[in-house]
């Protein structure tokens, strides 16, 4: 997934950096919420996911290591 920067934001001031709801939905859908015709991205549910990965990529360097 690729990160975005937004200038102009609707809800927040100043510049913000994200993902876009759209691009997570094709990959994660229950990630996304909508409201008042407007997606967004529900972080939170992101970070479970986050962890499993972290944890993956330090098993597969440990064993790359252990060789």
């Amino acid at each position: 997934m690729k990160v975005d920067e937004f200038s102009k934001n609707y809800f927040m001031p100043g510049r913000q950096i994200g993902l876009l709801a759209q691009n997570v939905e094709k990959i994660i859908p229950g990630a996304v919420n909508e409201k008042d015709g407007f997606k967004g991205v529900d972080y939170a549910r992101l970070v479970p996911l986050l962890i499993e990965s972290i944890k993956e990529l330090n098993k597969n360097r440990n064993a790359a290591n252990a060789e």
